[in-house]
């Protein structure tokens, strides 16, 4: 068994003690966003930069009703996204754009059965989808795969044409994504295979028996060298790309004690992984694995 220590994210210093923390949204530059209402129990959006000890206050959109929030997204253009479904007993995802004072810039309907969704360098939205989603007919999801821009036009959408081209096996169940710069990784079943694309580009695809071992994997890292998994058993497993050798690894906290993460988010070369309120991160980067 090989060990991996995280570096312990101290978001929690200071004012934000003031507030009851919600959910948590990491990104692959690991600035922090929280949702978290107030000590008048309003919801409230709060950013930490990387580096920085002061957090920014963002406004929750006026009149916008939440039922089930996926996932907050900083963007490049300083606006932030937020997908989310609008009523109770509704499986329609919504991605909402809006900026810092609350106002809405944009809004549109995403799908259903979300399983993941990154913002890349050029504020486009990239989603990955569940099996319910894919095989239900014509539905916006079906390839696997799709990436809208910030208006919601559809830029990506053809992914079907690599399967048809014998050249990746098909999304049954699109597990996890993973956006790095200008790349998008992806780990899905049916054979488990993990795919690049450049852009619109197909670039590299792996294909390995033994990642069949990672289909409980609830996020990924990735690294020129390696994809670091993390999966619902608590439990990671490094992928290396060269050998294509998988080795069980253990994730430790700052004292050298088992981490038990109840959330993971693989966002760039960046692992997050969430214990209760505390977030831990390992770069994978950074070749010092302890």
């Amino acid at each position: 068994m090989e060990y991996i220590s995280f570096q312990h994210f101290n978001y929690l210093d200071g004012r934000i003690e003031e507030y009851h923390i919600k959910k948590i949204f990491p990104d692959q530059n690991k600035n922090i966003l929280l949702l978290a209402r107030d000590k008048e129990k309003k919801l409230k959006i709060l950013l930490n930069r990387y580096g920085n000890s002061k957090f920014e206050d963002f406004s929750f959109p006026n009149g916008t009703e939440i039922k089930n929030l996926h996932s907050l997204h900083l963007m490049q253009s300083g606006t932030l996204l937020m997908i989310h479904q609008r009523k109770i007993q509704d499986d329609k995802y919504y991605a909402t754009i809006f900026q810092p004072d609350g106002y809405i810039s944009n809004q549109f309907y995403v799908g259903k059965c979300i399983s993941d969704c990154q913002v890349d360098h050029k504020d486009n939205i990239w989603i990955s989808y569940g099996d319910e989603e894919i095989f239900e007919t014509n539905s916006i999801g079906e390839n696997g795969v799709v990436a809208f821009d910030a208006k919601g036009k559809i830029i990506f959408d053809s992914f079907d044409q690599f399967v048809l081209e014998g050249k990746v096996p098909p999304i049954d169940d699109c597990y996890a994504i993973n956006v790095k710069k200008n790349d998008v990784f992806l780990f899905y079943y049916s054979d488990y295979p993990i795919v690049q694309f450049e852009g619109e580009i197909l670039k590299n695809i792996w294909q390995a028996d033994i990642l069949e071992n990672c289909s409980d994997v609830m996020g990924f890292a990735v690294s020129n060298k390696y994809a670091l998994f993390a999966d619902s058993s608590n439990k990671l497993k490094r992928f290396s790309f060269s050998d294509q050798s998988l080795v069980e690894i253990q994730a430790l906290n700052e004292d050298k004690e088992n981490l038990s993460y109840s959330h993971c988010f693989g966002r760039g070369s960046v692992l997050f992984l969430q214990e209760g309120e505390k977030l831990y991160f390992k770069d994978l980067e950074d070749e010092n694995h302890d």
